[in-house]
């Protein structure tokens, strides 16, 4: 009787030892190829989009809508793609491993976007702070002109934001042509005039204005506050670089004129050649997954940083990027000159794929400015090329 106790115990325990393995390689993603009659491994595959409810298709194989998890996937290269109506589709090759959750973040792209006007009194000059939080214009009116501020941060309830008046022209300065700085923290505005003095002959006159209390103050001592507002800007260019190796840095060295991603985890450059432009991104902290598919264990700690060629221009032609909010998209404008009335834009992913274009239409000068939150990319545009008032626009992208 003991015997069969025993016997029955030890069953039982071997049972839960078993039950518990299975549970274990299951949670691990391990399962039973009944083709090979051998356990495997496989990885989840989690992918999200932004608009959320696309339809995602591995290999052509339809897979319900974004923002969930595929599991059970048998290691290895796929296609992958994203669609959703009224947006670009999206596709990218990615790596499946075992016992590893891989991510993908599709961003599309809008075949129909949405325009709405953000000014109606005209717009000169538009100028975006260092936070890219604010733009700075001069409207333009018959008698005395006037200094604008419109903020381009969404609001809740999707309400917009509405321009609002800063200073007016005086008979004494005429402070919309007064050459324009903002502050490295994005809170005051340096104002230059030339004005003439009692030698009849020109001086700088300088003022600030400071967009929280609204208040103007006349500068004492110009020299002196530009001298700070430089060491400012010099301690936040040493801030992004605290964090970096000594080979990222060895590297960003020798990079001309870095445009930095809004994170600091990345910067856009230029290599100029005869007849091409190629802009390249220096990916300054690889386990970020720069490119869109994540897999942070598989990078190895030995990689400083990751270098992606992104886009090939024409160089007899005006190209530039802009860095979209989530720093791993950027915008592009392209256009014949800097000064054609027409152009067009494109969002792209920082490694240089998925190039889709969002807008084609009248593009002022250079000015194109994404929102912060990434919903909207506010242009300098007319829809009446013969009054030549431009306003600016607001393109939404969700």
């Amino acid at each position: 009787m003991l015997k069969k106790e025993s016997l029955i115990s030890a069953l039982l325990g071997i049972g839960l030892i078993i039950s518990f393995l299975i549970i274990f390689y299951l949670a691990r993603g391990y399962q039973f190829d009944f083709r090979k009659r051998q356990i495997e491994g496989t990885g989840i595959l989690v992918v999200r989009s932004i608009p959320d409810g696309a339809l995602i298709y591995l290999n052509d194989k339809k897979y319900g809508a974004t923002n969930s998890s595929i599991s059970a996937l048998s290691p290895g290269r796929y296609t992958l793609k994203v669609e959703k109506q009224g947006y670009h589709h999206w596709q990218r090759e990615i790596i499946i491993r075992k016992e590893l959750v891989s991510e993908a973040e599709a961003l599309l792209a809008p075949l129909f976007p949405e325009l709405k006007p953000l000014t109606y009194t005209g717009v000169l000059n538009p100028i975006i702070s260092p936070d890219r939080q604010r733009v700075l214009f001069t409207a333009p009116e018959n008698g005395l002109s006037s200094l604008w501020l419109l903020d381009i941060v969404e609001r809740p309830f999707n309400l917009a934001s509405k321009p609002r008046q800063l200073l007016t022209d005086t008979k004494e300065y005429a402070y919309s042509q007064s050459t324009k700085q903002w502050s490295p923290d994005s809170r005051e505005i340096l104002l230059k005039l030339n004005t003439p003095s009692l030698q009849n002959k020109p001086q700088i006159t300088a003022f600030t204005f400071n967009v929280d209390s609204k208040s103007l103050q006349k500068v004492g001592n110009l020299e002196k506050l530009e001298q700070e507002w430089q060491e400012e800007t010099e301690a936040l260019q040493e801030k992004n670089l605290q964090n970096l190796s000594q080979e990222t840095i060895a590297r960003l060295s020798t990079v001309t004129n870095p445009l930095w991603s809004p994170d600091r985890n990345a910067v856009v450059y230029k290599e100029i050649t005869e007849n091409q432009v190629f802009y390249k991104v220096l990916d300054l902290n690889p386990s970020t997954a720069l490119n869109n598919q994540i897999s942070p264990s598989t990078t190895p700690q030995s990689i400083h940083y990751k270098e992606y060629n992104t886009y090939q221009a024409d160089k007899a032609k005006f190209t530039k990027l802009v860095w979209y909010p989530d720093s791993k998209h950027l915008i592009i404008l392209e256009k014949e000159s800097k000064e054609a009335e027409k152009g067009k834009l494109s969002l792209i992913e920082a490694d240089g794929q998925n190039k889709n274009e969002f807008f084609s239409g009248t593009i002022k000068g250079d000015y194109v400015f994404p929102f912060s939150n990434g919903t909207k990319v506010a242009i300098l545009t007319t829809f009446n090329p013969e009054t030549k008032v431009y306003n600016l626009y607001s393109i939404s992208l969700r």
